[in-house]
Order: structure tokens, then sequence, then C-alpha cells
């Protein structure tokens, strides 16, 4: 027997999560920064299709993600 108040709490609390990670990536000063970790975090897409999204090769978009990890600052 599943249990639908479990996973409707799961659910929401996956919902609180993902709009404290959105809220700490729109007050990043680097659009590129925002950009990558919303493409992986938020969207899910694989490194290939974030550098294709973007635009760069997948070299540039690792060394974006690490200085946008660097700045980024979860409370």
């Amino acid at each position: 027997f599943l249990d639908i108040y479990y996973f409707n709490d799961l659910f929401l609390k996956k919902v609180q999560q993902y709009r404290k990670i959105e809220n700490q990536i729109r007050k990043m000063h680097s659009e590129d920064e925002r950009k990558v970790l919303r493409l992986r975090y938020i969207k899910g897409l694989k490194w290939d299709d974030v550098a294709t999204e973007m635009g760069y090769g997948w070299t540039q978009v690792h060394r974006l993600h690490s200085a946008a990890l660097k700045n980024f600052k979860m409370v």
C-alpha cells in the first residue's frame, strides 16, 4: 500500500527545493553562469546538451560550471 500523503509531502519538498535553488541562481551576476546551472540542474540536461544549447564546447561549459559553483551561495 502506497501512502499518498508520503508522496505528496515528497513532491512538495522537491518543489520547495527547486524554488530555493532557482532563487539563488537568480541572484548570480553572470548570465552564462545562471544559464549553465539552470540547464543542468533545473532542466536536467546532459553536459553535451548544455554545451549545444549554450553554443560552447564541452570544456568551456565545464569551466563555466566550475566558476558558477564557486559563486553559487545556498542559504
